[in-house]
């Protein structure tokens, strides 16, 4: 099952696990959003400032920014509607999981990269 996965603090530096995640989340077949508010265009693909950008729905959100950034994304995050927001290790932000959760979106503390190695991304 392919789904479109909106990655935020997306990077191209392949010591990153973001780009790991990326590269993965390519090659399992998924549809990707970038998010990167410094970049243009990353990996061969447009990248957006915020989630709200391309106006399209995002299945799943994977998290890569420290707490203190996620809170310029909240908005946009509510606009796209994810069913679903990963926050991956250091990127956990307790605070807003009440809000995310009022708005319908499970919210799952984990790391992408093993969720993909063990077959329970999807």
């Amino acid at each position: 099952m392919s789904i479109r996965v909106g990655i935020l603090g997306a990077s191209d530096r392949p010591e990153r696990y973001a780009c790991m995640a990326a590269l993965r989340l390519q090659e399992a077949g998924h549809e990707l959003v970038l998010v990167n508010p410094s970049r243009e265009m990353m990996l061969g693909q447009p990248c957006w400032s915020c989630l709200s950008e391309p106006g399209i729905p995002i299945h799943t959100i994977t998290v890569y920014v420290r707490p203190e950034r996620l809170e310029s994304h909240l908005f946009g995050i509510g606009r796209c509607a994810p069913n679903r927001i990963i926050f991956n290790p250091g990127s956990e932000a307790p605070f807003h999981y009440p809000n995310l959760k009022s708005q319908g979106i499970e919210v799952v503390e984990a790391c992408t990269l093993v969720m993909l190695a063990q077959g329970t991304f999807c």
